[in-house]
């Protein structure tokens, strides 16, 4: 049977552009069951490995606010990937870590990539990659999706995936290893339910087992009291300390001394005086020459030389050639009357479109 590896990360950081350049053309993508969200499945071999991999939807946190990420965190529970891969953006490597924090308590063994490596090396950005991979205990690699390089290196990753050991000092640490406890021996994801269920995630009950539900929902309400949104908080600011330290260590921002000149246009065009002089000249080119030089100058020329000297006199030229008569010419006032097709409605609709 072969092993299974799920694609996880926060939207828009690349991770269905690794996907597909790691599966290739041969992937299908479906409604994920009892939802409108799409998944994406594919195949890929590692030396003699034959790997299942599915792409989750983009999701910030597993504490689910959407659909998206619902499906994200039920996928993990339900199919329990052998292995899970988080792509992060590594400009905003602290956003991906909050979601690492969050995978991290599933306890399956992790591999991370940070993808955008040539636009943070370009804003100054620098990653500790090995003191980074001390910290978290799993394989990191780098790469830049969008043309390929460093997404090889993934595939070499992938078998050395291991489980986190970061270790993040919960203030509310003993109600969760109470619950823990009690699901540890009939769940392999005992930390990640018993932080949900004090969390307050009401869809998270389903993943207890049935003899278990009774004492642990009893015991999470007494040990909560209804306050779920502040136990929700307490574990956020706890994974927001450790981030910090861990971002303290890790990351260096270097500010070049040389700008670009797009960079240095774009600190003026965000500048609250200078901007707004720059915003008002491009707004009145734009009017100089849409609404004055092309609806005026342009739509003109082509209305008096184009259709009336051109156009016009060639299409009456032609009816002339049907004769007179009643019908004829109820087809020529049609065509090239003074209110006709081609003297009238062509050129109006053309004048009136052609600007836009």
């Amino acid at each position: 049977m072969s092993k299974s590896i799920a694609f996880v990360g926060n939207p828009n950081v690349g991770k269905s552009v690794i996907f597909n350049k790691l599966t290739g053309q041969y992937a299908v993508v479906s409604n994920y069951a009892g939802t409108t969200v799409d998944v994406t499945r594919g195949n890929i071999t590692i030396g003699s490995e034959q790997y299942q991999v599915v792409d989750t939807p983009g999701t910030y946190s597993l504490m689910p606010l959407s659909e998206d990420e619902q499906v994200t965190r039920d996928l993990i529970i339900k199919e329990k990937p052998n292995i899970i891969v988080q792509v992060c953006d590594m400009k905003n490597i602290e956003r991906s870590l909050h979601l690492f924090c969050e995978l991290a308590l599933f306890k399956i063994p992790m591999v991370l990539v940070l993808n955008m490596r040539e636009e943070a090396i370009q804003s100054g950005i620098r990653i500790n990659i090995k003191k980074l991979t001390e910290i978290l205990g799993v394989p990191i690699t780098c790469c830049t999706a969008t043309t390929g390089d460093g997404v090889s290196e993934i595939l070499k990753i992938i078998p050395q995936a291991k489980v986190s050991s970061l270790t993040i000092e919960y203030k509310n640490s003993k109600d969760i290893l109470t619950i823990e406890n009690i699901l540890k021996d009939k769940t392999s994801t005992a930390k990640a339910l018993s932080v949900y269920l004090l969390s307050g995630d009401k869809d998270i009950k389903q993943y207890v087992p049935q003899k278990l539900q009774e004492k642990v929902f009893k015991l999470v309400s007494d040990t909560v009291k209804d306050e779920y949104k502040m136990f929700a908080a307490q574990i956020f600011h706890d994974n927001n300390e450790t981030i910090l330290k861990i971002v303290s260590e890790v990351k260096k921002i270097k500010h070049r001394k040389h700008k670009s000149v797009m960079e240095k246009l774009g600190n003026i065009c965000l500048h609250p005086f200078w901007g707004t002089i720059i915003m008002l000249f491009i707004i009145f080119i734009m009017y100089e020459f849409i609404g004055v030089f092309v609806a005026g100058v342009v739509v003109d020329w082509i209305q008096t030389k184009v259709f009336e000297e051109l156009i016009n006199p060639f299409i009456a030229n032609c009816f002339d050639y049907l004769g007179t008569g009643p019908v004829v010419n109820f087809i020529k006032d049609l065509f090239v009357g003074q209110y006709g097709i081609f003297t009238m409605a062509i050129p109006y609709a053309f004048a009136i479109i052609f600007p836009i």
